[in-house]
């Protein structure tokens, strides 16, 4: 044969193999399941909630009893009339509960007795109902007669009457509750063994009743089991039945606010929010037709199981969508509520009401003895609410490993944590991922349990070694363990520093017993730090063993003002000065009646120090007002303030405040202040409509003292309870009582963009009762991010306005990202990259000043490429775990001194991050002068939001590529 013929009949040999090979191999087998979906009803099912549905807690606000409904009469031990089971519990309560309209006896009353400082020791209620199903109707009572020896609830009998042992003495406040009766609770006088028996009779009063239906919207399809409350008032509440009907009773005159209790139900919250004011006229009214109507929403069941269809009991089951987890977690601060989830119980079983239809989710899975599991996609709609979702969760794969040194020799006690790649926590979460955490033996030896595939990394930590931004990099296929896996530490020459020092007063002599704190971190190992000692021998102290990093000192005596060191030198002496604080006396007297009231709360505010009479807001921010309640006969009261500016202001009930502005030295000590309360105070009012025309009851009103817009959005971040009001379906809104001031109203509302009134300067007793609030749908903003010209999938960006976060959204794979919903005003847009895989990259987090209109889109593109850009270098660097921000600005604006505080939502204009090496980079930068204003987040303060304006220059940007900058920050 020729060698043509050879090749040929090769050829023709691995042919016939090859296709033998592939007929007769075994098939592959398929993946696994990772659940099973089907369109069906869930179980009937006792509910577990996790908590008895009688709650024994306090009965707040329960309407005090008149003199003419209570009689409490003391009563000495009679043995021979004394019941035999009675004479184990050493003191007793008993007597007898009326009808207060007609006298006849009320049975079943429940009349309980709580140590007047203390908690229910015994109580007379169900057992917990089960976790996991449908919610049940709560029992209105406990079904035990609670009579036995030392309990401390019972219930009277038909006569009306009860009686209580007691086994300690003191003093008791009994409550007695009777669905549909009003609430009472009686304080008893103490007992001791001169007074082991006391009668308490009382009468209830029927109270008035609400009632309504609560059907799904746009029809008359009722919504059974829904909990019907009085916001405030824990003890009155009620269930709708089969028909969706409720009644309320119990109810006081006044006015009530009603709203729902959806959780937990297969409803949600519609356009019309379920909160009503109701009137309530008369003592015995008859209130009808308060009705509400609800979102229909959906109910997830089904069992966790292994693939052998063993239930695993205690998994986490989590309702979640296919974004990516920092966005999903973002999306939940945002909405200030948790994602829904439940537990499996002892079969497995699990179940989560309340899901939005029309929306597509998926279910997340974890459980410790088994890998993270996520269910395929799923759908509910109007037609189909329920679905059946069975998950199966596998084995996963385990790692082994050891933490070493690389200077020889194994790490014991090393804190080990195994995260996903940085890359997949902004990528769409379509596989589960696992966050797993461990610590290593007494020889360097770890294990990390159960993880599904994918890319993660395995971080080591320990004191005295260097700390990676990067972990060391695994790919788990779920099924096959990996072993061998070495985490090297560098480690770090610690504790060859020291901090030292001297305190003293103004007079520069010594003080002794001052507290001094160090706090910072090493900048080796990123520890942070925190010790304290005290001053002696002349105002001396000493911290030995100190490595090297960033430090502060804080320095606090009675008497004086605290005072920080923020950047402390290593290995040279710091003095501190203290200077002494100030007293404040005076009294606080009513106008109408010349005295004390019987309870007043006095605060001093600090002053902005620009001498125009306003609140300083970073102040507040940082640290609150210095507030104290007084009950002096007198109306005395004292506080001890740092030097500087405030405002006194004395409040109490039914009285409009009481202000005066001081300004105190240091060691002043000021007497005979007067703050006069009257009556005479002023008044804001108006109305909240929307510009669609919708119904905005249930929307959230606040005033707020602030001078601006922007200013009050921010302070209304930790509103003051007073100052909050909710309207019902007419708007209407009132503030009453209310000092001299410059005011702005907010009103928030679910369905539309927050709102605000102009700035409202009230004079004192003034009235403003036209203030009208329009709630619109607010403005849009779009873009693209682009990173290096090319689109940036998976970015997240970020607007951040006057209240700290309000929206945020991930950019799609062509780099473009939609917001809609963005009330009027001025925000930072920024937008954080991780597709590096570098966790550095957060620090470039890159910024620019945006305004949104009503009804309009505002554009926003990042990473144009339509400038130079700045490469720059802080030194030193900010020294902590934040970094800080640089923010570029037209010439001329100074935002504070330098060295002063200011809030991140204050920093107006294009912005990046500063790494807390100091390093930052500025992309489309345009040509021409400019100010770079530096600013460094402060560690530890009470504002996370804090920074500190640290350096401002001057800077030409020309045609240049590239500008390279190094800054020496010297104020900090």
């Amino acid at each position: 044969m020729s060698t043509f013929q050879i090749i040929g009949a090769v050829v023709v040999l691995l042919s016939v193999l090859v296709a033998l090979a592939f007929f007769l191999a075994p098939d592959k087998p398929e993946a696994p399941p990772t659940s099973a979906i089907s369109y069906q009803e869930p179980p009937a099912r006792v509910a577990d909630t996790g908590e008895n549905t009688e709650s024994f807690g306090e009965v707040p606000r329960a309407t005090s009893p008149t003199a003419d409904t209570m009689e409490v009469k003391e009563a000495s031990q009679d043995p021979a009339q004394a019941d035999a089971a009675e004479t184990e519990a050493a003191f007793e309560l008993y007597g007898r509960v009326e009808n207060a309209k007609d006298g006849a006896p009320l049975n079943r009353v429940l009349v309980r007795a709580v140590p007047q400082q203390g908690d229910v020791q015994d109580l007379s209620g169900e057992p917990p109902q089960r976790r996991g199903g449908r919610r049940g109707r709560g029992a209105e009572g406990a079904e035990g007669d609670g009579q036995s020896p030392g309990r401390l609830a019972t219930r009277t009998d038909k006569n009306g009457e009860y009686s209580l042992p007691l086994s300690s003495p003191g003093v008791y406040r009994v409550e007695f509750t009777l669905s549909p009766y009003i609430a009472q609770t009686i304080s008893t006088a103490a007992f001791s063994e001169s007074l082991p028996r006391q009668e308490m009779n009382t009468k209830l009063s029927r109270g008035s009743t609400v009632s309504g239906r609560v059907t799904e919207t746009g029809g008359t399809t009722p919504a059974p089991e829904v909990r019907v409350v009085v916001q405030d008032r824990r003890d009155l509440s009620t269930v709708t039945d089969e028909n969706g009907e409720y009644v309320l009773a119990g109810l006081s005159e006044g006015e009530a606010a009603i709203t729902l209790d959806l959780r937990n139900t297969p409803y949600t919250a519609g356009k019309t929010l379920p909160f009503k004011k109701v009137k309530i006229a008369g003592p015995e009214s008859d209130i009808k037709g308060v009705d509400f109507q609800v979102e229909p929403a959906g109910i997830v069941w089904g069992y966790v199981q292994t693939p052998n269809k063993n239930p695993v009991k205690d998994a986490d089951v989590l309702l979640c969508t296919s974004d990516s987890p920092l966005a999903q977690a973002l999306n939940a601060v945002a909405r200030q509520a948790p994602p829904i989830s439940n537990r499996s119980d002892g079969e497995g079983y699990y179940e989560l009401r309340g899901v939005p239809l029309n929306q597509q989710w998926r279910l997340y899975a974890t459980a410790e003895s088994h890998s993270p599991q996520m269910a395929d996609a799923f759908l509910l709609t109007p037609a189909l609410r329920s679905v059946r979702i069975d998950i199966f969760m596998f084995a996963g794969t385990n790692v082994y490993g050891v933490v070493e040194s690389t200077r020889g020799g194994v790490i014991p006690e090393a804190e080990v944590m195994c995260i996903p790649a940085y890359t997949k926590l902004l990528s769409p979460l379509d596989s589960p991922q696992a966050f797993r955490n461990t610590r290593s033996d007494e020889n360097g030896a770890f294990s990390i349990t159960e993880l599904p595939p994918g890319e993660y990394q395995v971080f080591a930590q320990k004191k005295g070694f260097k700390v990676a931004t990067q972990g060391t990099p695994i790919y788990p296929d779920g099924y096959n363990d990996l072993t061998n896996l070495r985490i090297r530490l560098n480690p770090v020459d610690e504790g060859s520093f020291a901090v030292f020092g001297v305190v003293v007063d103004g007079a520069g002599q010594g003080v002794d017993g001052a507290e001094v704190r160090l706090e910072g971190f090493s900048a080796g190992t990123m520890d942070s730090m925190t010790r304290t000692e005290s001053t002696a021998g002349g105002g001396k102290f000493r911290f030995d063993g100190v490595g090297h990093g960033s430090y502060s000192l804080a320095v606090r005596k009675d008497g004086y003002t605290e005072t920080t060191v923020r950047r402390v030198r290593l290995n040279e002496e710091t003095r501190v000065v203290l200077s002494q604080s100030a007293l404040v006396r005076g009294v606080v007297l009513a106008k109408d009646t010349g005295s004390a009231p019987p309870i007043y709360e006095v605060a001093a505010y600090p002053l902005s120090a620009d001498g125009g009479g306003r609140l300083d807001m970073m102040g507040m921010l940082g640290g609150g007002p210095r507030s104290t309640t007084f009950n002096n006969p007198d109306g005395s009261f004292e506080l001890r303030l740092n030097a500087g500016e405030y405002r006194l202001e004395a409040k109490t009930a039914d009285y409009a405040p009481a202000r005066m502005e001081v300004a105190l030295e240091a060691g002043q000590v000021m007497e005979g202040v007067t703050l006069t309360l009257n009556q005479d105070g002023g008044r804001i009012a108006g109305m909240v409509v929307a510009g669609d025309g919708g119904n905005v009851q249930g929307a959230e009103v606040i005033l707020v003292e602030a001078s601006s817009a922007a200013e009050a959005m921010m302070m209304a971040a930790a509103p003051a309870p007073d100052r909050t009001r909710q309207v019902g379906d007419d708007g209407a809104f009132s503030f009453e009582n209310l000092p001299e001031g410059v005011f702005v109203v907010i009103a928030r509302h679910p369905r539309y963009a927050a709102s605000s009134s102009d700035v409202i300067d009230l004079p004192q007793g003034g009235r403003q009762e036209n203030v009208r609030i329009r709630l619109g749908f607010g403005g849009s903003l779009e873009g693209y991010v682009l990173r290096d010209g090319q689109p940036s999938p998976g970015a997240v960006v970020v607007v951040v306005g006057g209240g700290g976060t309000t929206q945020n959204t991930t950019t799609d794979q062509q780099g473009y990202y939609h917001m809609d919903g963005l009330s009027t005003g001025v925000y930072q847009a920024m937008v954080t990259e991780l597709s590096s895989g570098d966790l550095n990259s957060v620090y470039g987090a890159r910024g620019l000043q945006v305004s949104i209109e009503e009804g309009q889109t505002t554009r926003c593109d990042f990473g144009s490429r339509a400038g130079s850009r700045i490469e720059g270098r802080c030194l030193p660097g900010p020294g902590n775990m934040l970094g800080g921000r640089v923010v570029l600005q037209m010439p001329g604006f100074i935002p504070g001194p330098l060295g002063g505080m200011a809030d991140i939502t204050q920093l107006m204009g294009q912005s990046t991050g500063i790494s807390p090496l100091g390093q930052f980079v500025m992309e489309d930068v345009p040509q021409g002068e400019w100010q770079l204003n530096i600013y460094y987040f402060e560690m530890g303060g009470a504002n996370p939001l804090q920074v500190r304006f640290v350096h401002t220059e001057l800077i030409t940007v020309g045609d240049q590529e590239v500008l390279p900058l190094v800054l020496q920050v010297s104020n900090y």
